[in-house]
């Protein structure tokens, strides 16, 4: 055997002074072959040659060939030169995933805790055969306890492992040590066995060393300790709390640590006034809440989460001076647009809005961020608690309701609240989404808003919902829109006049009775009638007379009337679209609004033909005049007097169209005697 293993080691394998992988591989082979030996320096090379390669990486390969197998075979040598070279294959064969449950079905975690016992006897200084094998055997534990296994943690907690490891803590080995500690103390089922050690102590004094990397692992054992609260009497016993809040770092990792264990001591709320009143930590969250770090985020999540259960809070900040929008409400809108933390910021921010409304209320990217939960899609937590922090930030219409819903409906609040109403289920949530929509409408100042929102189209909607809660309230919000005079004008410009309209014509009393009062509100409102007459409101009338009800019918009649009467809306009508729609009803002697039309015309035309803006009101009726029957209207409303005036006008047209006209009423001339 010693003479092939002297052959392994003259076969061609260097090139360019690399064993190129192929030959590698055909050396395990070879190497795994050669374990059957029971030659000692054989089996001593054996192990050295394959540890060498497994720290290269071929883990897998030489576990393959039935590499955790001959390692646990030289762990079993009584030879020391054999049983060494057992661990040092053993140390890189642990840190491979694939090998370590066949190396804990065989017991070497057991066998390796066996030699990296206490080193007080100074075994960690000494060289040769007992500070190799607890060099390795220390490393391997190390590298079973930082491993993702359940398996692998178990074991060398069953072992003894951790407080082997606490006792390592004064050795160089320290890194590895602290790692591994770190690595078990994420498992609340091991937190016991590491309180059971001199573990909290060790760590605390950790946190003053010059290494940050083992201060940073320090401080994260320290912080999945304090995640389970039950941990947090042994942290008063060794003034654990203390220690942290009094770390200083420019280090981000350890600042990050310190941050969490801290935030974790949070959850307690018994525990939140000692820490709180430290300043400094409020900057120490708010820049980590700010971080792209996904693991800085969670960690500020976290700690902004435990405090806001804190009915004190306000107190708090406001005895520490803190600045509430800088290092509360900025972080926290920072970390509710990030999809893995939105909705612990959102329950956050839900217990905050009644202790921190009047602060909440005036920062419009909080409204922002809020409203942008309430999207169809987003997730149905963050959708539910935006209702809510909305509900409780307006629930008296002050100057904070008014400001935050001016910056809601901005950002299409309006749009996304109708939709929720539509769509959820929940009875209370539609009750508050109600409620919200009848509030964006409520006060006068937000009336433009809402309506360039495109309210009326939502609550026309909503109007038509079988929910007779929901219903009420789209109702009562048109109204209140409906009743504000100074809106009347963008009403009619984004249809308003239509959207009364479908509803009084609806089978449902209770919407034709609305329709109807909205449409009287709009239609007798003199700050209205110029947009109707813009947004061509005289070719709806012609077109609803014929079909409309009673009701409505009276009320295009009345509205026409109101119309004919302003001398704005007359001079409007004189545009070439409303005097042909005039000129259309007028031709149609059995439509309700012909004689008015008529009559509209003629007045028109006597107003404004000075300047030549009725010329084409006079060509429609010179037109009209024409036919015999309007011929004999036109002349009983005094038409011949107020016309034949016309024609004295110096315009060349309108002389023309009022001779056209005069001959015309000349059927009807007297016969000389």
């Amino acid at each position: 055997y010693q003479r092939r293993v002297r052959g392994l080691q003259q076969l061609p394998m260097v090139v360019d002074g690399t064993i190129n992988k192929d030959d590698t591989y055909d050396a395990i082979k070879i190497f795994s072959s050669l374990a059957e030996s029971n030659d000692q320096e054989t089996l001593r090379s054996v192990g050295d040659g394959l540890a060498q390669i497994a720290w290269k990486g071929w883990q897998t390969e030489i576990d393959a060939e039935n590499g955790v197998a001959i390692c646990l075979r030289l762990l079993n040598q009584q030879e020391p030169r054999v049983h060494t070279k057992g661990l040092a294959l053993l140390n890189p064969l642990s840190a491979s995933e694939v090998c370590r449950p066949g190396l804990i079905g065989g017991n070497a975690v057991s066998t390796a805790v066996g030699y990296a016992s206490d080193p007080a006897n100074g075994v960690s200084e000494r060289a040769g055969y007992l500070h190799e094998c607890w060099s390795e055997s220390l490393q391997a534990i190390c590298n079973f306890s930082s491993s993702d296994e359940e398996l692998s943690h178990s074991e060398v907690v069953s072992c003894g492992g951790v407080p082997v490891l606490v006792d390592n803590l004064g050795t160089n080995l320290l890194p590895q040590c602290v790692e591994a500690l770190k690595s078990l103390s994420r498992f609340a089922q091991y937190h016991k066995d590491i309180l059971a050690t001199s573990a909290l102590t060790r760590m605390v004094g950790l946190l003053g060393g010059e290494d940050e990397g083992v201060r940073a692992a320090a401080a994260a054992t320290l912080a999945n300790l304090a995640g389970n609260t039950d941990c947090h009497k042994e942290f008063e016993l060794y003034d654990v709390t203390q220690a942290l809040l009094k770390v200083a770092t420019e280090d981000h990792e350890l600042r990050r640590e310190v941050g969490r264990a801290l935030a974790n001591l949070c959850r307690v709320i018994q525990n939140q006034r000692n820490i709180l009143i430290y300043k400094y930590l409020w900057s120490t969250y708010a820049v980590l809440g700010l971080s792209t770090d996904p693991t800085d985020k969670r960690v500020a999540t976290d700690f902004y989460l435990y405090i806001s259960e804190n009915d004190s809070i306000a107190e708090i900040l406001q005895h520490t001076d803190v600045l509430i929008d800088d290092h509360v409400l900025f972080p926290l809108v920072a970390l509710g647009y990030a999809p893995e933390c939105a909705e612990h910021a959102a329950v956050a921010l839900s217990n905050l809005c009644s202790t921190l409304r009047l602060p909440m209320s005036n920062l419009d990217d909080c409204t922002t961020l809020i409203v942008s939960w309430l999207e169809e899609g987003f997730f149905p937590t963050c959708q539910s608690l935006a209702v809510q922090i909305m509900d409780s930030l307006c629930v008296d219409p002050d100057p904070c309701s008014k400001h935050v819903l001016q910056v809601a409906i901005a950002n299409g609040a309006i749009a996304h609240l109708a939709a929720l109403a539509t769509s959820n289920d929940n009875v209370v949530l539609k009750c508050s989404v109600s409620k919200l929509l009848s509030m964006t409408c409520k006060l006068p100042e937000l009336h433009e808003a809402a309506i360039e929102a495109g309210a009326l189209d939502h609550f026309l909607v909503l109007a038509q919902s079988n929910d007779y809660v929901i219903r009420a309230e789209a109702l009562n919000a048109l109204s209140h829109l409906f009743m504000n005079p100074s809106v009347h004008p963008s009403l009619v410009r984004s249809g308003g006049l239509i959207c009364a309209l479908e509803l009084a014509e609806s089978e449902q009393a209770m919407l034709s009775n609305r329709g109807v009062e909205l449409m009287s509100l709009v239609c007798k409102s003199k700050s209205a009638h110029k947009e109707m007459v813009k947004m061509n409101c005289l070719e709806l009338f012609m077109k609803l007379a014929d079909g409309a009800t009673e009701e409505i019918r009276c009320l295009i009649a009345e509205s026409f009337s109101l119309l004919a009467t302003d001398l704005e809306c007359c001079e409007l009508m004189c545009a070439e679209a409303h005097v042909h729609v005039l000129g259309t009803m007028s031709e149609d002697r059995s439509h309700m609004l012909s004689s008015a039309s008529l009559r509209l015309l003629i007045s028109m035309a006597e107003r404004f033909y000075r300047d030549g803006a009725s010329a084409l009101a006079i060509q429609a009726l010179a037109d009209l005049s024409v036919i015999e029957s309007c011929r004999d209207e036109m002349l009983e409303n005094d038409g011949f007097g107020r016309l034949s005036a016309l024609a004295g006008c110096n315009d060349e047209g309108i002389q023309r169209q009022v001779s056209r006209l005069m001959a015309n009423f000349m059927a009807h001339a007297t016969t000389a005697e």
